[in-house]
């Protein structure tokens, strides 16, 4: 859920995990020391506090899901611009390694979450022994499902020998077109 929401995992994790804590001891006290201030009854005092416990539990997974929406965006706003950056770079005789690379250092400037994205893979891709897994994560770690295709194809052209710019190309040309039903699928709900 971290590296979903864009956050180093292993910096954010004992914040969200002292978050966590905090939050399921604090919001059921809070709840009964509200109640007990009032001078509700036992039954409706016992209710509130569990709700305030259902609350502390359910608080630091809500504000994680609205802290990634921007995230998510980001990368779905950034994923074309890097494509044509991958099919350039593969027109120009760049290996994938090679490629991954450059894009994520041009992207880091124009979208940071999608270059910050494209720095992993080219991490992930030198250090472990099967490049696949790599693709595979980029795919799972940004929970998009276009970022997953981009993981697929590249899988593919990787195992069965095709032409890295004609698949990146071809998976290009169909996002742009989900783009554009999208945009008019957006434009068609307007009112006149």
């Amino acid at each position: 859920m971290l590296t979903a929401a864009g956050y180093n995992a292993a910096r954010a994790l004992p914040v969200l995990v002292v978050a966590k804590v905090a939050c399921l001891i604090v919001a059921p006290a809070l709840a009964w020391l509200v109640t007990s201030t009032l001078e509700i009854g036992q039954t409706e005092q016992d209710a509130i506090t569990g709700m305030g416990l259902i609350l502390g539990v359910m608080l630091p997974n809500a504000i994680l899901r609205l802290l990634r929406r921007p995230y998510v965006k980001s990368l779905r706003r950034g994923l074309p611009d890097a494509l044509d950056l991958l099919v350039v770079c593969a027109n120009a005789g760049l290996g994938l390694e090679s490629a991954v690379d450059r894009v994520a250092k041009e992207m880091h400037r124009a979208n940071r979450a999608t270059g910050l994205q494209f720095e992993l893979l080219s991490y992930e891709m030198r250090v472990m022994p099967d490049r696949r897994e790599a693709l595979q994560n980029l795919g799972e770690r940004t929970g998009l499902e276009s970022y997953r295709r981009l993981a697929a194809t590249l899988m593919q052209a990787l195992r069965y020998g095709t032409p890295l710019s004609q698949a990146l190309r071809a998976l290009a040309q169909d996002m742009r077109q989900e783009r554009l039903v999208h945009f008019e699928e957006r434009t068609a709900r307007l009112p006149a």
